[in-house]
């Protein structure tokens, strides 16, 4: 019988694919994917179009994420096509039972498949179980997310579930192999500070016979991975090994286990589907997604370290996109330089998620710095980050030998990137262009990293887009561009259209005031302060990823503080939230600058407790 795929991922090209292509009672005929396909194979990029061309084919496999899986079910199932659903069944049991119900009115069959159900072992497993009295039930289910979901995003977003995604299998084994039904009492949630879903869970159930039942799932295990579920009993202990590829009695193991604990999940799922469509009817066991769904109700929620991506952890061979906020420089009461501050600054913004760092920039108070706390600065902050985000080292001066020495001195401790606004010193002494292109091509003509043009009103020196296109074609490493001027979204936009491929990195700043026009116009990335980079990361994953409803939506819930921060405490906040957060013991200014009013320091407290920041809770 012909069958179609929906959604060509990781998991349809791992499992899929190579389980329709041994079984007997399918053939692949047409796949519907926005990007992926299978070779040889007739393929779409909606599921409606292959519904209208292919008639023929009457059965449809569907392995896209849950968020998108109920419309493309729903389409299927009103064409009067069977259809067979990749775990979980849907984002919500609401849309599960309308599938039910739709196919039930359409008279065709449906399959919620639970693949860990077909591992080797689970059948014998709840054999052995069946007239035993249990006394306790442990899961453990520990993996690696960058192993199994490199680069999936979705996971992460509402609907995908996080540590429940693998979660769910356990739970799949244990409601088949329990002869009695449980239910979830209490749950503790795991959850990044930078994402929407857990990484970790600690989930408690009830037993009807009071057996003690939990499960724990984790997505932080590196090296050895573990999928076991051990059942105590009166008659001894079993133990699932290998996610129910294995099995144990007492600890002696079955010598009949498969060598390959995968190898025969999938094709007996399609052998089920073939003989559901024999009998005809719906399968949709929905008690795995059930107890999810009451963790995900129930669960207090502890919010744990940022998860980053290691693809996100870019060396500078890729362009640098993203968040990468400026480190504010900590002080003692009596302003000497906090140096152990200025460690948990860092280590508190590489908690926060950024994408890189800044140091020694404007909001780092470089002007009220020496030559020697500069150096001392730089060298700390390169050797305490160590290479676990890039940093970017601020070199701006008037003079073209001291900014050299600065940008040399930082590429040899270890600096990603530089960072330059054009010389000035006061309004009457303003270099022409010129000069400002011959400090930038000295600087470029010393190092062998990147430059970043700072244009921030604060030189006083006006750069227009002739010069700095002409600055990107011209000189080797002049490529990223950090724009803060008035109408930032025009000169983005025109830089971006003029010097074309030699715009590899144009950036917003002004602490985002301005980050969905700067979007709109073409930037690929922030330069804010370190107060709530968590927050306003999101804003660009969402609208780089197409979603610029959710990134409207995120910069809206921000835009409170950040207009706070921009128009009334300017870098004075980042410290006095850190400081009330415990990352450093104090806000203090170096003289001529003021401390913060009370009035504007309790509004952008009560502003930073509503958004729920990293910075105001990190050291405590």
């Amino acid at each position: 019988m012909d069958i179609a795929l929906i959604g060509i991922g990781k998991i349809a090209i791992d499992q899929h694919v190579p389980a329709i292509a041994a079984s007997p009672d399918f053939a692949l005929a047409a796949t519907a994917s926005r990007h992926g396909t299978v070779a040889g194979v007739e393929s779409f990029t909606d599921i409606g179009d292959l519904l209208a061309a292919r008639d023929d084919i009457r059965v449809v496999s569907l392995c896209l994420p849950p968020v998108p899986r109920f419309e493309a079910a729903a389409k299927a199932i009103r064409a009067g096509r069977h259809v067979m659903l990749e775990k979980p069944p849907g984002a919500t049991l609401a849309e599960c039972h309308t599938l039910m119900r739709l196919a039930k009115e359409q008279k065709v069959c449906l399959f919620a498949t639970w693949h860990s159900r077909e591992a080797d072992k689970v059948a014998a497993a709840k054999a052995w179980l069946a007239d035993k009295r249990l006394i306790s039930l442990s899961v453990t289910w520990k993996e690696d997310v960058r192993r199994w979901h490199p680069g999936q995003d979705w996971i992460w977003e509402p609907g995908g579930m996080g540590v429940f995604d693998p979660g769910i299998n356990a739970l799949s084994i244990v409601t088949e192999i329990l002869p009695v039904d449980i239910h979830l009492t209490s749950a503790t949630l795991d959850v990044p500070a930078n994402r929407q879903t857990p990484i970790g869970a600690d989930l408690t159930f009830y037993h009807p016979e009071g057996a003690k039942v939990r499960a724990v799932f984790d997505w932080r295990q590196e090296g050895e991975q573990t999928w076991t579920i051990e059942a105590v009993t009166d008659a001894g202990t079993l133990t699932l090994l290998d996610g129910g590829a294995r099995i144990q009695i007492d600890g002696v193991e079955d010598a009949l286990a498969d060598d390959n604990p995968l190898a025969g999940e999938y094709p007996r799922l399609y052998a089920k589907m073939a003989r559901l469509l024999t009998t005809g009817g719906i399968d949709m066991d929905l008690r795995p997604m059930i107890h999810v769904c009451d963790a995900l109700a129930l669960g207090r929620r502890n919010s744990v370290a940022p998860f980053i991506e290691q693809s996100e952890r870019r060396d500078m061979k890729q362009p640098l996109t993203g968040i990468l906020p400026v480190a504010p420089t900590p002080f003692f009461e009596d302003g000497r330089v906090d140096e152990e501050g200025m460690k948990r600054v860092l280590d508190c913004m590489i908690d926060q998620g950024v994408d890189a760092i800044c140091i020694l920039a404007n909001y780092s108070e470089q002007f009220v710095l020496s030559d020697e706390e500069r150096a001392t600065l730089t060298r700390l902050s390169l050797e305490h980050v160590a290479g676990r985000v890039p940093v970017i080292v601020t070199i701006s001066h008037f003079a073209n030998q001291i900014t050299v020495a600065r940008a040399v001195e930082a590429q040899a401790l270890g600096a990603a990137m530089v960072m330059m606004m054009p010389p000035y010193h006061g309004v009457g002494l303003v270099p022409p262009e010129h000069a400002v292109f011959g400090q930038f091509k000295a600087v470029s003509d010393a190092i062998d990293i990147p430059i970043m043009v700072q244009d921030a009103p604060l030189s006083g020196v006006t750069l227009s887009v002739p010069l700095l296109v002409r600055m990107a074609r011209e000189i080797e490493n002049v490529s990223y561009f950090k724009m803060e001027t008035p109408f930032a979204a025009d000169k983005l936009a025109a830089l971006i259209e003029q010097g074309g491929e030699h715009i590899l990195g144009p950036f917003d700043g002004e602490e985002a005031v301005t980050l969905l026009a700067d979007l709109d116009a073409g930037c690929t990335g922030t330069m804010t302060s370190a107060l709530q980079p968590e927050k306003i990361r999101p804003i660009l994953v969402n609208y780089r990823a197409g979603n610029v409803a959710a990134a409207l939506d995120q910069w809206r819930l921000c835009l409170p503080l950040i207009n706070h921060e921009n128009r009334q405490c300017g870098l004075r906040a980042a410290k006095t939230v850190m400081m009330e957060g415990g990352v450093i013991k104090s806000d203090h200014v170096r003289a001529p600058l003021q401390p913060l009013s009370p009035r504007t320091k309790e509004r952008l407290l009560q502003l930073s407790r509503e958004l729920d920041v990293i910075a105001l809770k990190w050291g405590k």
